[in-house]
């Protein structure tokens, strides 16, 4: 089996080997249609447990104003810095070997009941239902927008246990051929949030323990087009300028079961 290796350099990549809270302001994504712009930002509720809130403005503007829309920029690195691997393709990364399996984009989020592991599936039902973008059957209100349930296998070879942060997102090859930063991240089903007693939880993060070795589901929000190439960013912990990632860039075979 080929296995790809990386050695972080922190003048080219900003990837984190801990879990860090992330302000409001980094955490924004602004995605923007013709009619709407969407904004996302990770807050905490009463309860201090972390939950993504959408907020949909419709731009106002007279009949003499020309309208334009919003588009993220490019990645700014280029392509030569980029790691590009296939699915079912091994990288390490963390001192684990991680290998993504599935990539499946469903409307509803009752899928999840299919994929996700009993000790999980409770707590990921609720965050699910507290998302304001889905309906009270679970389908998401964008009729363009698909949940992408990500399937990836990790086996731990460190020596010692500890928190790791696996924040990722999704990057696109557009028509114009030019890779942008896109969608959100919603969850990691085993991440502390959902299997952590403690006040302090943080998203994304999780603990690992040596000899480790099991599959874990990575969620995310996003619009899914025929004519788009989809790639997972594979070098977890990054959480600055999202058009400034460099790393493992998996491609990504979706599956869209409407």
């Amino acid at each position: 089996m080929k296995i790809y290796k990386t050695i972080p350099c922190f003048f080219l990549m900003a990837a984190l080997c801990g879990c860090t809270t992330q302000s409001i302001e980094d955490a924004k994504a602004i995605e923007e249609t013709k009619s709407y712009a969407y904004r996302y930002e990770y807050e905490t509720d009463s309860a201090g447990e972390a939950v993504t809130k959408i907020y949909n403005e419709k731009p106002t503007y007279d009949e003499n104003e020309q309208v334009e829309e919003y588009q993220q920029g490019p990645l700014s690195n280029k392509t030569s810095m980029m790691k590009f691997i296939k699915m079912n393709e091994t990288f390490e990364y963390y001192d684990c070997e991680f290998t993504v399996k599935e990539a499946v984009a469903t409307r509803n989020y009752n899928y999840a009941k299919e994929i996700i592991d009993d000790k999980y599936i409770d707590e990921v039902m609720k965050y699910f239902k507290k998302q304001i973008a889905y309906d009270v059957d679970g389908n998401l209100k964008e009729d363009d927008n698909r949940t992408v349930w990500i399937k990836i296998h990790m086996k731990y070879n460190g020596n010692t246990s500890k928190n790791v942060n696996m924040c990722s997102g999704f990057v696109v090859k557009k028509d114009d051929g030019k890779l942008y930063p896109f969608g959100v991240q919603l969850f990691v089903d085993r991440e502390e949030r959902f299997t952590s007693s403690k006040d302090n939880s943080i998203a994304y993060c999780m603990d690992i323990n040596p000899e480790d070795e099991y599959d874990m589901w990575i969620g995310f929000e996003a619009p899914v087009v025929n004519s788009w190439t989809y790639y997972l960013e594979g070098s977890f912990g990054y959480i600055f300028q999202p058009t400034g990632y460099t790393g493992y860039l998996i491609e990504l075979d979706i599956e869209d079961r409407g």
